[in-house]
This record gives C-alpha cells, structure tokens and sequence, in this order.
C-alpha cells in the first residue's frame, strides 16, 4: 500500500466504474424476436449485471496427517444474473418467457429435443469514460433457468417495476476466445477531457 497520491493519480486513470458497462443480449433464432428490436431493447432495459468470476478448485492429497493442496479443474459460477425495467406492455419479459417457455412448455407437458438450438451466446463489455469497449467478456451456451417475480404495492410511488432474469451458462472468456485474457490485449481507455468539450 503506497500513500504516494502521484503513483495512484498514474495508475488507476479514470478506473473502471461499475456504472459503465453495456450487456448484449441474444435471443434464439427460433423465437423470431430480431425483427422486434428487442435485443436493442434488452440492453437498453438493463440496469445491473454482474461479470461472472471462476474458480480452480483444489485436490487435498494427504500423508501422515499432513496436507498437500494440488489445484484441480476450473470451476464457473454457472449463473449470471441481470435486472430489468420493466415496461407497461411487458413486452421484453415476455420474451424470456417464452424463451422459457421453448425450453419446457408446463402446459402440454412438452419440452425442446434440441436444446443447443435455444441456447446463445452473450456478451458483456466495460466502458470507459467515453463508452468505447475495453475489455468484454463472452458467456457461452446461455439460456434463462430463472424469471423473477414482479413485485406491486398500491402505496408504491416513485419507483420502476423491475425483475431480474438469471441466466445458466457453461463458461466464458475474455474477449471472444481462450487467449485474450492476457494483460495489454485489451483496449487503451479513452484520455477524454470532458471539461475541454464544453
């Protein structure tokens, strides 16, 4: 830990902000929802996400009362979650609905013979201080496992409806393949002087 402001002031630049992201969204091609803009939508809607993280896990191999730790597979979370507001005709929601819905129909008792066709691929990007992208991160083989409730009070004032949706995924990398997770393989943040364009 160093209390030289001037080493801070040249490492962090403007630092990454939890408020710059942008997720994009895909829907299968089954559910014909491309012509509806509502993959535009969805981004847009998108209020909070989170970027998944990963795990090595770890093997104990024991002698004689002693430890030796040995590092095992990989592990992802394998949820991904992502809250929306909510509009007056429902219009996004119903589509992870239906998405739902494609994957296992409770009503007839029916569910998809081919599962691989209703999942996608997603993307999630930080932005910076003039919202270029500088590092995304792709999730593979996303479909919604969860929709969540819509919660109403008739004393609720000043407040959006809003839900969240989690997603089950397989895993994800850093940019759109295994060897992009290199340092200095990302994109330089923009040096914007906001106050100059004024």
């Amino acid at each position: 830990m160093t209390n030289r402001i001037s080493e801070i002031k040249a490492k962090i630049g403007a630092g990454a902000r939890s408020n710059k992201f942008m997720v994009y969204f895909s829907f299968p091609q089954g559910l014909d929802v491309s012509s509806t803009g509502l993959e535009n939508d969805a981004a847009i809607l998108c209020h909070a996400s989170a970027i998944p993280g990963r795990a090595v896990g770890s093997i104990e191999v024991w002698n004689q009362g002693r430890k030796y730790i040995l590092p095992g597979d990989t592990e992802f979370g394998g949820t991904w979650s992502c809250s929306f507001y909510n509009t007056e005709e429902h219009n996004l929601r119903r589509a992870f609905l239906a998405w739902q819905k494609a994957i296992d129909h409770a009503q007839t008792g029916t569910h998809t013979g081919n599962p691989s066709a209703l999942q996608v691929t997603m993307r999630i990007a930080q932005l910076d201080s003039a919202e270029n992208e500088t590092v995304t991160y792709e999730l593979h083989n996303v479909w919604p496992s969860d929709v969540s409730e819509l919660s109403m009070e008739q004393s609720g004032t000043n407040a959006l409806e809003d839900y969240s949706v989690t997603f089950t995924y397989t895993d994800w990398v850093v940019g759109d393949d295994e060897d992009n997770d290199q340092p200095g393989k990302f994109n330089g943040a923009t040096l914007n002087d906001v106050s100059l364009n004024n």
